[in-house]
């Protein structure tokens, strides 16, 4: 075994190791988002519908509201696969998850390797390894990341020997990520473009159907469920208003008060969907100087390690804190430290995908890391909502960006030729 790939296994053994233990350690908070990925999940389970009854309150009157399609369906399904095998239990999808989580390291590393040298790609893998913010909670980033890390490697092999089971592969990957986050699609046009970069042929034209019908065989058949439920198209589920409502920080009117809004009104899931879009948009409209001031403050919200800080400290610390003992004291101080970390990771690999820039030419991969970043904050500055957590699939490039400024500080030279 090769020096390198020793140093791989030990990053990978304590990345491995260390999700594990804090998995083990930390007590299950089923709160939030958290709560509703369950629900959903364990209702798959018990009555094989995919639903969940949301309740909420507007100034003293409780009231509740069923939903279809409110959370993408990727995460609560994968949860529900392994409730239906472990029985339901939270933490046997946290087992899985971190398992999953250290696969990801390897994938970091893989995907570094296109673009900078071995050493350096193992720095980005422990980078990757320290990382472990998402594993312990009921969240949907872990399988998201692991997922679009697995697609944009697929995708470099299959783009360098064209053939039809990497397309496949790489589409029905990329097709599951999207029920996972729906707003992924906005990368399928940057993947035809790396696919075509090189020039058009008959051959790799032909691929592109396969990679579609890959795509297609998870997004279709969700797409026709959600036709027969709300007997409308909408995409893939009918978080998107509430999402671009949030965004626009209103003061005036509050999330449960067009709740009572669409229930007054009569209005179905989807109607509640389009009420949140239609006011937040009205505002927007009547209101356009605010426009510049809120892409700044969302903006400032995607990089500001504070807020997120209360709620990790809530779901994660303060738990493994409610455990006696000095193990559970040292993971909590450990588990604050690597997401501190964490986030120099994330600012000194923005600094080196910024240095890279004069490389995108000769390392065309390295458009794969800038672009998703690129759209991902674009996306949640200039229209959805600003939170550091929405930075969670950037991290693997931010790793890679980290490679490559070290790289540069110590040898001053930036990347010029893809790995092998």
């Amino acid at each position: 075994m090769k020096k390198a790939h020793k140093i791989l296994l030990v990053i990978f053994l304590f990345g491995l190791g260390l999700r594990l233990l804090l998995v083990w350690k930390i007590p299950v908070l089923l709160v939030s988002d958290q709560l509703e990925y369950q629900t959903y999940a364990r209702n798959l389970v018990l009555d094989h519908r995919y639903h969940i009854l949301h309740q909420f309150q507007v100034r003293l009157a409780k009231s509740e509201i069923e939903l279809y399609s409110y959370r993408p369906p990727g995460y609560p399904l994968f949860l529900a696969l392994i409730y239906f095998i472990f029985g339901i239990q939270p933490r046997a999808g946290l087992w899985v998850q971190g398992l999953l989580d250290s696969f990801s390291i390897l994938l970091v590393y893989f995907l570094a390797r296109r673009m900078v040298s071995e050493s350096y790609s193992l720095l980005s893998a422990f980078a990757y390894s320290i990382y472990v913010v998402w594993p312990v909670m009921i969240m949907s980033e872990t399988l998201f990341i692991f997922l679009f890390v697995l697609s944009l490697i697929l995708l470099i092999r299959a783009s360098e020997k064209p053939n039809a089971s990497l397309f496949f592969l790489q589409g029905l990957i990329f097709g599951y990520s999207i029920l996972v986050r729906p707003g992924t699609i906005i990368f399928f046009p940057v993947f035809l473009w790396y696919l075509f970069r090189t020039g058009w042929s008959w051959k790799r034209a032909w691929m592109i159907w396969v990679l579609v019908l890959g795509l297609s065989l998870p997004v279709v058949p969700w797409l026709v469920r959600e036709y027969r439920v709300h007997h409308r198209l909408i995409w893939i589920s009918t978080i998107e208003g509430r999402t671009f409502f949030d965004g626009m920080d209103l003061k005036e009117i509050k999330s449960t008060e067009v709740i009572r809004m669409a229930r007054k009104r009569g209005l179905d899931e989807v109607g509640l969907d389009r009420l949140y879009f239609k006011i937040a948009l009205t505002d927007l409209v009547s209101h356009p100087q605010r426009y510049p001031v809120l892409v700044l403050r969302r903006l400032g919200k995607l990089f500001n390690v504070f807020p997120q800080f209360r709620y990790w400290t809530l779901w994660a610390v303060y738990p493994l804190l409610s455990v006696s003992g000095k193990p559970s004291s040292l993971l909590a101080f450990l588990y604050h430290y690597f997401w501190l970390m964490s986030w120099l990771v994330i600012y000194g690999g923005m600094f080196g995908l910024f240095i890279s820039l004069p490389s995108l030419r000769r390392v065309k991969e390295l458009l794969l890391i800038h672009i998703p970043i690129l759209l991902t904050i674009l996306l949640h500055s200039l229209i959805l909502e600003g939170s550091s957590r929405y930075l969670a699939p950037c991290y693997p490039g931010f790793c890679v960006g980290l490679a490559i400024l070290l790289a540069f500080l110590k040898t001053r030279t930036i990347p010029s030729q893809a790995k092998q």
